[in-house]
């Protein structure tokens, strides 16, 4: 989406919501912790590992000024521009992630039929 060069904080759900709990219980989190995965890549990046995950091309980016047209300059900012967000709270307080690099989110949930392995039900029941 636009030039591809700009940095794109991101986390898995599941790294999310394993954060909250973290942080629930433990009782020296206190105050703001940034939700972002540690491992910070540009928009080029997580399309490229999108793709290749789903072994579908990812042939040309759409240029930011569709994005402006569409959704106009300030939602289009949102997509387009540039931003760097670090998780240092968040790592400092002891928290790890299960899928801390772009590739291991992708491989997690890019699938046409996805079916999240937490949910099936145990056989040794």
């Amino acid at each position: 989406m636009g030039p591809g060069t700009q940095y794109m904080p991101w986390i898995h759900v599941k790294d999310l919501a394993s954060l909250i709990v973290h942080c629930l219980e433990t009782p020296s989190c206190r105050g703001p912790y940034n939700a972002v995965s540690p491992h910070i890549v540009t928009n080029s990046q997580f399309v490229t590992a999108f793709a290749s995950t789903l072994r579908r091309p990812a042939i040309f980016p759409a240029p930011e000024f569709i994005f402006r047209l569409i959704f106009g300059r300030e939602r289009a900012g949102i997509v387009c521009d540039s931003q760097v967000v670090l998780p240092l709270r968040t790592v400092e307080s002891g928290f790890t992630y299960q899928y801390g690099s772009i590739e291991a989110a992708c491989g997690e949930f890019a699938h046409l039929a996805y079916i999240d392995p937490d949910t099936i039900p145990s056989k040794d029941v």
